[in-house]
């Protein structure tokens, strides 16, 4: 977590953040593990890595939400050649 203060209008443009409208605070957590990190690109546009992507579906915890997980898992239980 990182107190408001911190954040400069110069660190906000290195590291591309708008304010938020109600003015909410970041949070800045550690990083996950090297399989969340690996580059995904989906028709050649970047896209978040699939362990992270599940984790939001979850999270949302929606009957959609929850369907389009279940379809992923197998994506995330292959194991690479």
């Amino acid at each position: 977590y990182v107190p408001r203060d911190v954040w400069t209008p110069e660190l906000l443009r290195a590291l591309r953040l708008q304010p938020a409208v109600n003015d909410g605070d970041l949070v800045a957590i550690e990083a996950p593990g090297p399989l969340a990190l690996e580059a995904v690109t989906v028709e050649g546009w970047p896209c978040a890595a699939l362990p992270i992507v599940y984790a939001e579906l979850r999270y949302l915890d929606t009957d959609q939400a929850r369907e389009a997980a279940d379809r992923l898992m197998p994506r995330l239980l292959e194991v690479p050649a």
